[in-house]
Formats: structure tokens, C-alpha cells, sequence
């Protein structure tokens, strides 16, 4: 795995979920927790993921679950580190943030995608 990828796909991921859940909020004025905040950007979430994900398998000769789930696992690590350097300190203020449940499925949401697109990057490997 190359961490150094990986991990400036991790922030690279972990600015653009900031940047939409703050137009989400600050732009369009939806609440969190609600409903329609969950519905927007559970799916973003899984885009962006698997758009990372894509770039990080675009450069990296090994692929497959296992290398997309500890891509994934990474990409947890780099948010979970920004969100307490940042995120926490400045907006939420409180750090049980990252024991709450949507933020719990979430890293499910993360792990999911980041491993299906491992599992695929893998199959477009072998028909080359």
C-alpha cells in the first residue's frame, strides 16, 4: 500500500465531505440531524469515497477487498485526525462526535465503498 497516496486521498476525501456537509448546513440551511441531511449525504459520501478510491487504484498496481477495505481503514484514520484537529475544536466542540450513530454508519458507508471499489479495480487489472 502506499501510504503517502493514500493518505492524500484521505484528505483529499475528508475536504470535500467538510465542503458538502457545510453547503448542506451553511448554504441550503439543512439541520443535523434530520432526515433530508441523511438522505443527501449518505450517497455523497459513497461518491466521494468510491471517487477517491478511483484515483487511489488508478495508481496503484495491487488491488482487491482486502487492499480497498485497509485503503478505507486509512481514510478513516486521516478523517477521524482532521475531524479532532478541526472540525471538533472549531465547530462541534464536543468529541462523543465521533461516537454518535450516523457517524458510526457513516464509516460503514466508507469502508463499504472503498472496498467495492478495491474489489472492482481488481477485476479491471486482470482483463489487461
Amino acid at each position: 500500500m502506499n501510504l503517502k497516496l493514500a493518505a492524500l486521498k484521505g484528505a483529499m476525501l475528508w475536504a470535500l465531505v467538510f465542503f458538502e456537509v457545510s453547503i448542506l448546513m451553511f448554504g441550503f440551511g439543512v439541520q443535523v440531524p434530520s432526515t433530508l441531511y441523511y438522505i443527501v449525504h449518505l450517497p455523497l459520501l459513497a461518491a466521494f469515497t468510491a471517487f477517491a478510491a478511483h484515483l487511489y487504484f488508478r495508481k496503484e498496481k495491487r488491488a482487491g477487498a482486502k487492499n480497498g477495505f485497509m485503503l478505507g481503514l486509512l481514510f478513516l484514520l486521516v478523517g477521524i485526525v482532521l475531524d479532532a484537529l478541526i472540525t471538533v475544536p472549531l465547530f462541534v466542540r464536543d468529541y462523543a462526535f465521533f461516537m454518535r450513530a450516523d457517524i458510526m454508519v457513516g464509516f460503514a458507508v466508507v469502508l463499504a465503498a472503498a472496498t467495492a471499489v478495491g474489489m472492482r479495480a481488481r477485476r479491471g487489472k486482470k482483463k489487461r
